[in-house]
């Protein structure tokens, strides 16, 4: 059996496992492939990359936060795309060597794509981090007009200047509201604790598309958005867009995203 892992701190409301089991059982290749979570702290990354090239079994990673730029150092090659996004969230071992790849900016850009086209909208994208940049990436591909909204001043400018967008202050919600598309790449809403208010009705109208990359729970955006009247994209989609490849990446083999996308609603609707 090789094993795949998700890493990262906190995992436990990670999606990936129950996706990609589900994937590989599609494919019928639940008995050659399994995928499990796996906490490591960020003082642990070290010892647990050392660990896990001595696990005979040992296939393939997806990495979640803390870990996404930090795990590069310990990586022997990355792909282009992921270099230039400077965040990993997909490691597969080849010939004994480890590699790293971004599906993370092919899921943003292939969930919106669903819903429009991309190419001269204008997007106001919310975060600086790891997964801002892979959507940053994905957006400037598109040809969008981009501007990345950010609280510290010097992260939102450098973010800015490296992929080609216009900065600004998280603060600025009018501006955050001029947009076709609205992206929440933070972590805010992640919790019920954290879920402070980015944007309420107000700025919000049945023209706009929002897109939150948090999932698991209804964010205060999402809510916002839904009683605006406007198209909604959340985390899950992004998920299920950046498993395919990865799942590809992992195993060789594709799996069907109808598929997938159904058996995720449902088991969301039996949650509820």
């Amino acid at each position: 059996m090789k094993n795949n892992y998700v890493i990262g701190d906190p995992v436990g409301h990670s999606g990936s496992p129950v996706l990609h089991n589900e994937a590989y059982k599609q494919l019928g290749i639940e008995n050659e492939f399994i995928f499990s979570p796996r906490k490591v702290a960020k003082e642990n990354l070290a010892s647990f990359m050392h660990q896990i090239m001595h696990e005979e079994d040992f296939n393939g990673l997806a990495v979640t936060m803390p870990h996404k730029s930090a795990i590069i150092e310990y990586l022997d090659d990355v792909d282009e795309h992921a270099g230039k996004i400077g965040a990993i969230n997909t490691v597969v071992k080849r010939s004994g060597k480890l590699i790293g790849f971004n599906t993370d900016w092919l899921g943003a850009q292939s969930a919106l794509i669903e819903l429009t086209n991309l190419n001269g909208k204008k997007v106001s994208l919310l975060g600086t981090g790891s997964t801002a940049r892979g959507v940053a990436y994905a957006m400037r591909s598109a040809g969008v007009q981009l501007t990345i909204f950010g609280r510290n001043n010097d992260k939102v400018i450098n973010i800015s200047r490296e992929f080609g967008a216009m900065p600004a202050s998280i603060e600025s919600k009018t501006e955050i509201a001029s947009a076709d598309i609205i992206i929440n790449a933070t972590s805010i809403g992640i919790s019920e604790e954290s879920d402070t208010e980015l944007l309420d009705t107000h700025y919000i109208d049945s023209n706009h598309i929002i897109f939150d990359v948090i999932y698991g729970r209804e964010t205060n955006l999402v809510r916002a958005a839904k009683q605006s009247k406007a198209s909604v994209l959340t985390g899950l989609d992004m998920l299920l867009h950046q498993a395919i490849p990865q799942c590809e990446l992992h195993t060789g083999m594709r799996p069907d995203i109808e598929k997938l996308r159904k058996f995720m609603n449902e088991r969301s609707n039996e949650s509820r």
